[in-house]
């Protein structure tokens, strides 16, 4: 029921990337895998695997982690936010900015039902309603785009951080299970 209603709110962006991505191929530039990034980078998976087994004190299958089914990425960064202080302040600024994005997002969108139902109960002309849709539907999809990029950058910083400062403990030399 409430992915049905998320569904409905979020169409506006959903029927713009649909009709961008056939139009422009908007899809291949912004949804890249992760893993083509970080993932190859000084076995970034092994160490993730490490660092969940040491803070929860369970074994973590090395290929969950590389499938994306092991919920890391908040312990990797509150880990990252407590030892790397040098890459703090870039987090932050992408958390800001994506979140500046998704609110945007949302207002546009919010905008866009607004007309469609002052459309419908003819406070609008159809005209009228029909250009503000379609303004409101592309802005919403641009600061959605906008938002994907920041959260995207923030990720990859957040895993870089942790490449970066990750040290194996000398009882880590055994592999993760797998």
């Amino acid at each position: 029921m409430v992915r049905t209603l998320i569904g409905l709110l979020i169409l506006p962006i959903t029927i713009a990337d649909v009709v961008f991505d056939s139009l422009l191929m908007v899809n291949s530039l912004v949804a890249r895998p992760l893993e083509d990034v970080v993932l190859d980078v000084s076995a970034l998976p092994d160490r993730i695997a490490r660092l969940v087994a040491d803070r929860t004190g369970r074994d973590v299958d090395l290929e969950k982690v590389k499938r994306g089914e092991v919920d890391f990425f908040r312990l990797v960064y509150h880990y990252c936010v407590e030892r790397a202080r040098r890459h703090l302040p870039k987090m932050q600024n992408y958390v800001a900015l994506y979140g500046f994005c998704r609110t945007m997002a949302l207002g546009w969108v919010l905008l866009f039902w607004l007309v469609v139902y002052a459309g419908v109960a003819r406070r609008l002309s159809c005209q009228q309603a029909a250009a503000w849709a379609a303004v409101s539907a592309l802005f919403a999809y641009l600061f959605y785009l906008d938002f994907l990029k920041f959260f995207r950058r923030f990720s990859v910083e957040v895993l870089m951080a942790f490449v970066s400062i990750w040290r194996c403990k000398p009882s880590d030399a055994a592999p993760a299970t797998k």
